[in-house]
């Protein structure tokens, strides 16, 4: 398929401008007076805890030359995913290579691969980090230069009843702010979550977790035996398992083969997150249906700073392997 790759450097607004311009023309539903307010509430909370992703907003506004309101109600309330993902974290002890490894493929319509591309982002200030994404301003995946890697699942949904963080700013601030697991853990269990995600971290040193958000709690995920398994379901956290008995099917056929290696190697772990047998790897090979299914899968080295990416199915299409730049793009 081959792998689009853009680079976006400068202030947030500048970023925000970029990523602006492809929205030209993005229509969305009219937005009524009682969701403009809900948005303004969550506003509130983002200038609180993260001021800057207002300039990344404003900045989108006017690249794409877009209703300002509208779109700022979008952006602050709306686009919970319903991916159905898969990721796994081997720590150092269980690594070939003594360091840590993730694995990771991230399942949507298949239509929308016309929107993927890799980011490469430099923000004057801050951390550089990358993803893969197909989403018109976040990152499903992130992978910044202190070596920290983060990337967000869907999991069952609470009702929405405050305001809280939408979970591409909360994406956008680790790869911006945080630079360890802890350091990421802390800002996770900081700030009001907008709705029930995961967020699987793991960094340079080796260290990973699973945080369980919800807008009420946080719960965090420690590895078993070295080995981190995320998939569409809360193990611990308080989302509703009712109707994810496929996530939690899969994710105890990942355990156990995980822990059938005594160590992984890269190249296991890219068999592995092109697997059929267990459905890691989904959907209409042929390529003829545009219907759901595996949109890429991702391997991160976070020690070197390596995220690959087969933009594609990760049975069939080779990884791209690309360096996090280790410093900011000038000013």
């Amino acid at each position: 398929m081959g792998l689009r790759c853009r680079r976006l450097y400068g202030t947030y607004f500048e970023v925000g401008r970029l990523l602006g311009e492809r929205m030209r023309g993005f229509a969305r539903s009219q937005y009524d007076a009682r969701e403009l307010r809900f948005a303004d509430a969550c506003a509130r909370l983002v200038e609180r805890f993260y001021p800057e992703a207002l300039e990344k907003l404003r900045g989108i506004i006017a690249g794409g030359d877009l209703d300002a309101e509208q779109f700022r109600c979008h952006f602050l309330t709306k686009g919970a995913p319903v991916a159905a993902c898969v990721g796994v974290a081997v720590g150092p002890r269980r690594s070939a290579t003594d360091e840590p490894l993730v694995g990771r493929n991230y399942h949507w319509p298949l239509a929308d691969r016309v929107w993927c591309e890799l980011r490469l982002i430099g923000i004057t200030g801050e951390l550089p980090h990358l993803g893969y994404t197909h989403h018109w301003g976040g990152l499903p995946d992130m992978l910044n230069s202190a070596g920290l890697y983060a990337a967000v699942f869907s999991v069952p949904q609470l009702p929405v009843r405050r305001a809280g963080l939408p979970w591409h700013v909360i994406i956008d601030y680790l790869g911006s702010r945080c630079r360890t697991v802890d350091g990421g853990r802390e800002f996770l269990a900081s700030v009001p979550h907008l709705r029930s995600f995961s967020y699987l971290l793991a960094d340079a040193s080796g260290n990973a977790l699973v945080a369980e958000a919800t807008p009420s709690a946080v719960v965090a995920r420690a590895p078993e035996k070295d080995l981190l398994v995320a998939t569409n379901h809360h193990v611990r956290g308080e989302a509703p398992a009712s109707g994810r008995e496929r996530s939690r099917a899969l994710y105890q056929a990942l355990r156990l083969r995980l822990e059938e290696r005594e160590r992984w190697d890269w190249e296991g772990l890219r068999d592995l997150v092109g697997d059929h047998e267990m459905g890691v790897c989904v959907g209409d090979h042929s390529g003829q249906s545009p219907a759901w299914g595996t949109l890429y899968g991702a391997l991160i080295r976070p020690a070197a700073r390596e995220f690959a990416v087969a933009p594609g199915f990760p049975c069939q299409e080779p990884f791209a392997r690309v360096t996090v730049p280790l410093e900011a793009a000038p000013a």
